[in-house]
């Protein structure tokens, strides 16, 4: 490389956690029950609210809220939202109140412009031995 040769190192990972052939967020959605479970100090409720469209896709969707007693005696609850698209194969948008809300937007089916996988202007591309 040339000194003051600009470089950016670029990763491609998968979003959805997949175990051989099987989707696991579409495995769990599938095969959670509603109702509500305790142990300890902790009450689970688990519960599939209505499927919506968005963006034209069909989503399933799954709160799970925890209440659980502090040390100092008060309840305290969490909730998490997942909502998955069967269509997509893939966990759409995620919420919860430790972490706030994640979502994918702006979903299209056509390919996309194939620019998006070039460095920009003034960048190399150099090839390296993978780790």
């Amino acid at each position: 490389m040339l000194p003051g040769t600009r470089t950016a190192e670029v990763f491609c990972r998968p979003q959805t956690l997949r175990y051989q052939d099987w989707n696991l967020a579409e495995v769990l959605l599938a095969t959670i029950v509603d109702g509500i479970t305790t142990s300890g100090d902790t009450t689970t409720q688990t519960e599939h609210l209505a499927p919506l469209q968005i963006d034209g896709f069909a989503v399933a969707r799954l709160r799970v809220t925890n209440s659980y007693r502090t040390e100092k005696g008060d309840m305290k609850r969490w909730s998490a939202e997942t909502w998955y698209s069967p269509d997509l194969k893939e966990i759409i948008r995620m919420s919860d109140e430790e972490s706030g809300y994640r979502a994918l937007t702006d979903i299209r089916r056509d390919d996309p412009d194939p620019k998006l996988f070039y460095p920009p202007e003034g960048y190399e591309i150099m090839l390296r031995a993978p780790r």
